[in-house]
């Protein structure tokens, strides 16, 4: 797992293809933070999801933690933390 906290949130790096949805995926919303960012979000409640990069030769989706289960489950899930990124905030 990569973890990277900026202002307060913890993001999970995953390669796309081991995202799945089992439900809402019909709520799934997109808006363009910038020219290389696209953030994923519910759009019943505006909930952040996650961000991929535009330029798909760079295959990763950055996960917003709380969106995928509690912290235990989640070590469970995608093991320890590897990386600290951006710790001192945005």
């Amino acid at each position: 797992m990569i973890s990277s906290r900026v202002s307060g949130t913890e993001i999970v790096a995953v390669h796309p293809r081991h995202v799945s949805f089992e439900r809402g995926e019909e709520l799934l919303a997109s808006v363009s933070l910038t020219g290389k960012t696209i953030r994923w979000y519910a759009a019943c409640c505006r909930t952040a999801i996650g961000n991929t990069p535009r330029d798909r030769r760079m295959a990763h989706v950055g996960l917003v933690h709380q969106c995928l289960g509690p912290r235990a489950a989640l070590s469970d899930l995608v093991g320890p933390v590897r990386m600290y990124v951006n710790r001192h905030g945005a």
